[in-house]
């Protein structure tokens, strides 16, 4: 990632990227830098094509086609799925792709072990987008108030992101209703986080297994309702349910072992306080029950996998049934 702000900075383009990786908010943010670097807002030299029925001949036609009136063009190819197959042709061709064309890719997909991904390697540069740290995020969050001229505290930071979670293009929507809504005011606050911060679907997901413990199925049921009216599939509910039930089986192995939560929020890869709060949460279960419970959801993602219950029907259960062991 530094290589690819260091090229845009620098204006020192290569003449083929590879954009890939786990963090969309990031390829699309560096798919459009390099093309304002490369292009301007020029749009007669940009051509772009998208999805896995793109013919290779049409791409490298385009990038055959000198620029009109201007010194680059820029060809943005998406998702075609030629880093797993079908790209030895582009790959053939970029060694002779003239200098004056920029050719992107942003893929979803890739083999390292491809031609075409080799080729772009030593041509050009291959970037590997990965979900930030929560560190790395806080400190872009602060960045981003700061060029709106407002400030904020590391540890109002950390509950920035802690509420929100690690989805940049929910972070970024989060802070330009911050920006709104803080007004003429410059220093962000707690109070402000309240007031406007959507919570983490982790969060709510939290909140339920919490409910789950100490048998309040009603409101088990209305943050499962809420997860259900943010979209959330009820496979990836079940899922988060799991894990969650993992953290507290890990956080009371490792309880046994020390009694520093900073250690324990180490092995977890959370911040401290979330240790606390799995402590209090995992006292209304032994470690069968969670075991139990961990059971309950993989059998609960079976049924769906192998067509035996519908999404909602085995999500619903699967609350039912751990409330009522709980």
């Amino acid at each position: 990632m530094k290589q690819l702000a260091e090229d845009i900075r620098s204006g020192q383009l290569k003449k083929v990227y590879l954009l890939f990786g786990d963090e969309p908010f990031l390829i699309r943010s560096f798919k459009w830098q390099l093309k304002a670097a490369a292009v301007g807002e020029d749009t007669m030299n940009l051509q772009v094509f998208s999805g896995k029925k793109i013919d290779p001949q049409d791409v490298i036609a385009a990038a055959d086609t000198m620029p009109m009136f201007a010194d680059r063009r820029f060809v943005l190819v998406e998702n075609s799925g030629w880093f797993k197959k079908e790209g030895k042709a582009v790959a053939d061709y970029l060694p002779e792709m003239p200098e004056t064309t920029m050719l992107v890719f942003a893929e979803t997909d890739v083999d390292k072990r491809s031609a075409l991904y080799k080729q772009v390697a030593n041509l050009g540069y291959a970037a590997e987008l990965r979900k930030q740290t929560p560190a790395t995020l806080e400190t872009w969050a602060a960045g981003i108030l700061a060029k709106s001229g407002k400030k904020i505290t590391r540890e109002a930071a950390s509950d920035f992101v802690d509420r929100v979670g690690d989805d940049m293009f929910r972070l970024r929507n989060e802070l330009d209703k911050l920006i709104s809504y803080l007004g003429d005011r410059e220093v962000v606050t707690r109070e402000d986080l309240d007031a406007v911060c959507v919570p983490q679907v982790t969060g709510r997901v939290f909140d339920m297994v919490g409910a789950i413990s100490r048998r309040d199925r009603r409101m088990a049921m209305e943050l499962y309702a809420e997860l259900l009216s943010l979209r959330e599939p009820p496979m990836r509910i079940i899922s988060l349910i799991g894990r969650q039930y993992q953290q507290l089986l890990i956080c009371m192995d490792e309880a046994g072992r020390t009694a520093d939560p900073n250690q324990i929020a180490k092995v977890l890869g959370v911040k401290p306080f979330v240790v606390q709060k799995l402590r209090q949460v995992g006292r209304g279960y032994s470690r069968a029950d969670l075991e139990n419970a961990l059971d309950a959801c993989v059998r609960a993602e079976t049924s769906i996998k192998n067509g035996n219950m519908r999404d909602r029907t085995a999500a619903e259960l699967l609350i039912l049934e751990l409330s009522a062991k709980a």
